[in-house]
């Protein structure tokens, strides 16, 4: 396989795990503009479907985990440049691989500021990686749904202890759901203040 194909697995197997809506993680390849056949890099991304579910809705980037760039360096042609926002990096350095190099870079438009984790396509370590931000970025995700203070759901939400929204995504603008993660239970058998 190649890292494509791993990374490819890799986000089925978070979004099963995260339980989130299908087709919501994938990795697409981003065309040069004038040619539009050649794939200058690829790029990881949450979609947060609507909820209720549009019947035909097409994937959108939601938000943007990561962009890979493969090199076009001379003698370097097996690496690839992983960029993320430097909040992530900062959040997840000891997470950095030793086979990988960080490269500060400055921003890459004028809102973020990025940083350049560079590996070897071959690497052990470039899917793990990928799927730690990938994580990282699910935990922290923000909604584009304006924020409710609960669904219909709450009082079995209560008694499970968690969140039994069936868009996850959707479910993290619920201001009860932030309580649950918290441990503060308002309802139902579990409740606790």
């Amino acid at each position: 396989m190649d890292w494509k194909t791993d990374i490819s697995k890799m986000l089925e197997e978070v979004l099963h795990a995260f339980a989130l809506p299908e087709g919501s993680l994938y990795l697409i390849d981003n065309q040069a503009q004038k040619e539009n056949t050649k794939t200058i890099s690829y790029t990881v991304c949450i979609w947060e479907p609507s909820y209720p579910l549009l019947k035909g809705e097409v994937p959108t980037q939601n938000k943007i985990i990561t962009t890979i760039i493969p090199s076009t360096a001379k003698g370097r042609p097996d690496d690839l440049d992983v960029l993320i926002r430097e909040k992530q990096e900062k959040d997840l350095h000891e997470f950095v691989p030793d086979d990988a190099v960080v490269l500060k870079q400055t921003k890459t438009d004028k809102l973020t500021a990025t940083v350049k984790v560079r590996f070897n396509n071959k690497s052990n370590s470039l899917v793990e990686y990928i799927q730690r931000n990938t994580e990282y970025c699910i935990k922290n995700y923000v909604s584009k749904a304006p924020g409710f203070a609960c669904c219909s759901k709450y009082e079995e939400c209560s008694d499970a202890k968690v969140c039994l929204h069936k868009n996850m995504l959707y479910s993290k603008a619920c201001m009860y759901r932030s309580n649950l993660e918290s441990g503060k239970i308002f309802y139902g058998k579990n409740k606790n203040i």
